[in-house]
């Protein structure tokens, strides 16, 4: 195989499942549900939906309309899964669509409620924006008048800062939570991610009624910025090597030639690059894993390859052989911060062209 493969366990996956979703439950949740946007965060949203409700998902987000369409085709009917539209309706169309579809919008303004007005008897939830400044109706001018008439199923909110505990602006949001919660006491809500959940963050504002939207933590990236990782490794990002020369003190390496060797080494170049989703500051910074060993990406990155350092792995190193881009030994979240990027993105560059393949 000369092209380079996203490698997912589904085994991982489930552990993470099982350790997030007891974890929401330790901080007051009532259910936990999977994000699985963005194609399950580059991972397969198929295989991964598939798993998840083998392990009792009922709930799902997803970004857009089509995801949420082409997720309804995937899951099975007979588990009557709920499927949430986080964008919520962009014209009258999608808003039919939506509700013939049976698919749950998020209502984020005073326009996507006029949007779902002619389907109002249908579930839908709405998202209160408490301190993020993205989507959602203001918390400053919230009136839970605005919505009677309509079926709401679910109150949502996202945490600008969940990733870092001790940011003060958590503390702010918590308490316009506590207070959403408040003035919607028969209906869920859903302030918790994969960080919140470790934490424990919002346990007061559920009031024993938040369903957790696991996301990062579930493939692998670690939902806490400045913590040891809960979760395991899901996905491993691996290449071949295509070949293997020595070059000698004082040659340049690449495109540019931004790297110039300081002794006799041994390169490999390896069947990935830009195109697959490796980024460009990667070059001169990160570093793959091969027989054991950490080896120095050295220059730029090209669009199909890039070129190691592999003099320290020359003598088990041939052809054919492949070097692990991130995983285990080069976790993601490591991979990312090189890379001057978070994990959420690495996941989701991974190209088209790159193999899916999963385990078991």
């Amino acid at each position: 195989m000369s092209s380079p493969r996203l490698i997912v366990d589904l085994d991982a996956l489930a552990a993470n499942w099982q350790r997030l979703g007891a974890a929401a439950s330790a901080a007051g949740c009532a259910e936990s549900g999977a994000v699985v946007k963005a194609n399950a965060y580059g991972l397969g949203v198929e295989p991964v939906a598939r798993a998840l409700v083998s392990l009792g998902c009922r709930r799902f987000f997803v970004a857009t309309l089509r995801e949420g369409e082409a997720l309804c085709e995937i899951l099975p009917s007979a588990t009557h899964c709920e499927v949430h539209v986080l964008s919520g309706p962009t014209d009258p169309t999608a808003a039919t669509t939506m509700a013939r579809a049976g698919l749950m919008p998020t209502l984020n303004d005073p326009h996507q409620l006029d949007l779902w007005k002619p389907h109002r008897h249908r579930p839908s939830a709405i998202h209160i924006d408490t301190g993020m400044n993205r989507l959602g109706f203001p918390y400053e001018s919230l009136d839970p008048a605005a919505f009677q008439g309509f079926e709401v199923a679910l109150v949502m909110s996202h945490l600008a800062c969940a990733d870092t505990p001790d940011h003060p602006l958590n503390a702010i949001q918590r308490r316009r939570c506590e207070r959403v919660a408040q003035m919607f006491q028969a209906v869920p809500t859903s302030f918790a991610n994969s960080a919140v959940a470790c934490t424990g963050d919002l346990a007061a504002a559920s009031q024993g009624r938040d369903v957790a939207r696991l996301g990062i933590g579930l493939y692998g990236g670690n939902p806490l910025t400045d913590q040891p990782s809960p979760v395991t490794a899901v996905a491993t990002l691996d290449a071949p090597i295509l070949s293997t020369r020595r070059a000698t003190k004082g040659e340049t390496i690449g495109y540019g030639a931004t790297h110039t060797l300081t002794q006799a080494t041994t390169l490999a170049v390896i069947a990935a690059g830009y195109a697959d989703g490796i980024p460009r500051a990667l070059g001169g910074r990160g570093a793959v894993s091969c027989h054991g060993r950490r080896l120095p990406i050295l220059g730029r990155i090209s669009m199909d390859m890039l070129t190691i350092d592999a003099t320290a792995a020359a003598d088990a190193m041939q052809a054919g052989d492949r070097v692990e881009l991130f995983g285990r030994n080069v976790s993601l979240d490591e991979a990312a911060a090189l890379a001057h990027t978070i994990p959420y993105e690495l996941l989701v560059r991974v190209g088209p062209r790159v193999e899916r393949h999963y385990l078991p």
